[in-house]
């Protein structure tokens, strides 16, 4: 297995680049370069993997739709306009692998 070890947001990371039957030395190396640059650049070279992780509003949409038919109109009401009100504001946009317990907590300290 091909591993580059590059520093990502400031933390050292090791990133997978393919099995050695697989992918060429060349290969390897064009798709470590490819990601140096994107570490450079602020970025995340991690993302493509990581693109279905859903966002905070987009998870919670989910959980609605599933336990929607199992709650009263009023439950349902309540429950998603809590949400709404206190958590999609400062959470609502940020996926869910990127929360952390600060940012639970800074929704949760003003109520």
């Amino acid at each position: 297995m091909w591993i580059q070890r590059l520093f990502i947001h400031g933390k050292r990371r090791k990133l997978g680049l393919g099995p050695l039957r697989l992918v060429t030395l060349a290969e390897a190396r064009d798709a470590a370069i490819a990601n140096r640059k994107v570490a450079w650049a602020g970025g995340d070279p991690r993302t493509k993997r990581r693109s279905s992780v859903p966002t905070f509003e987009q998870a919670v949409a989910k959980v609605f739709a599933m336990h929607r038919a199992n709650w009263t109109e009023r439950h349902a009401g309540q429950w998603i306009s809590t949400l709404r009100m206190y958590a999609f504001p400062g959470i609502g946009r940020n996926r869910v692998d990127r929360i952390r317990s600060a940012d639970v907590m800074g929704v949760l300290m003003p109520i």
